[in-house]
């Protein structure tokens, strides 16, 4: 079980533990705390109290840079939190738990003509040297976000593996394996597109509202106990009924066409019903 791809999990502290518990509770969930892995990119005050009330869970840190100034370049929030202190935290979470979580994960999100460098490897590695740490090098996804990154090259990746994994680091390195771009499907890219004009295609303000707007679909009030699913419009209406709603279906009344002979004939659900009453009645005349 990851928290990642949240927010940032330890700014919402509280709800984490508070799931943590009752999950690796061997009275409820049972799962292993050390295959509970929190991501961060790098909180300190609850890096330390994650590590005191959890030391099994284990820890993924957010880095993205080897050094301060071009972290605080990437990552936002880097001024609060020094890279000096983080490793602090670093080290006081690898000193703790047993032996079944010693390593961290350091995910190192590259993006191309940035952080991809060879020397900015030898940098990371002189960082991270003599800790018990994973270092997963995660090629950037191209999206339509305003800051314009662009993905790395295979071989600037490589490179950096190498660097990292050879003397004198030897550090456990790995090479993220994506899939999906062809779909926007991949890590980081679940985002909105750019229209033509520049903005975003939809003005969608939740992502209920895009999963509507992006399919042309509206939600359709239920007057029973179901719920609206605005994915291409469905509706779970009562038990487990599924009925297509489309926002080209505005009418109270839907009509069903039927093809007989060279005609076509549009019947309401009342006219359908009506037949198939009669239908049933003359079957039953006739036995």
């Amino acid at each position: 079980v990851v928290f990642m791809g949240m927010g940032e999990p330890l700014n919402n502290f509280h709800a984490v533990i508070s799931c943590i518990g009752p999950m690796s509770d061997a009275r409820v969930f049972a799962v292993a705390k050390s295959r509970i892995t929190v991501s961060t990119v790098g909180v300190v005050p609850k890096m330390i109290q994650l590590t005191t009330e959890f030391p099994e869970v284990r820890l993924a840190l957010s880095l993205h840079a080897p050094n301060q100034t071009l972290r605080e370049a990437i990552v936002p929030t880097a001024t609060a939190y020094p890279l000096a202190k983080i490793m602090g935290a670093l080290d006081f979470y690898l000193q703790a738990g047993s032996r079944s979580r010693t390593r961290a994960m350091i995910e190192y999100c590259v993006l191309g003509g940035v952080n991809d460098t060879t020397e900015l490897a030898v940098e990371l590695g002189q960082l991270l040297l003599g800790k018990d740490v994973i270092i997963n090098l995660i090629p950037f996804n191209p999206t339509d976000t305003p800051m314009g990154h662009m993905p790395p090259t295979p071989e600037a990746v490589q490179a950096m593996q190498v660097v990292l994994a050879q003397p004198p680091f030897n550090h456990r390195t790995t090479v993220r394996k994506e899939m999906g771009q062809d779909i926007a499907g991949a890590c980081g890219q679940l985002a909105l597109r750019a229209g033509a004009s520049g903005g975003f295609s939809t003005n969608a303000g939740d992502v209920e509202d895009i999963a509507g707007s992006g399919f042309g679909v509206r939600k359709v009030p239920l007057s029973g106990k179901g719920s609206v699913v605005p994915g291409r419009g469905s509706v779970v209406s009562g038990k487990g009924s599924v009925v297509s709603a489309r926002a080209a279906a505005s009418t109270s009344v839907a009509s069903t066409s039927v093809q007989t002979g060279d005609e076509t004939q549009t019947r309401t659900p009342t006219q359908t019903q009506t037949q198939t009453k009669t239908k049933t009645k003359t079957k039953t005349k006739t036995k």
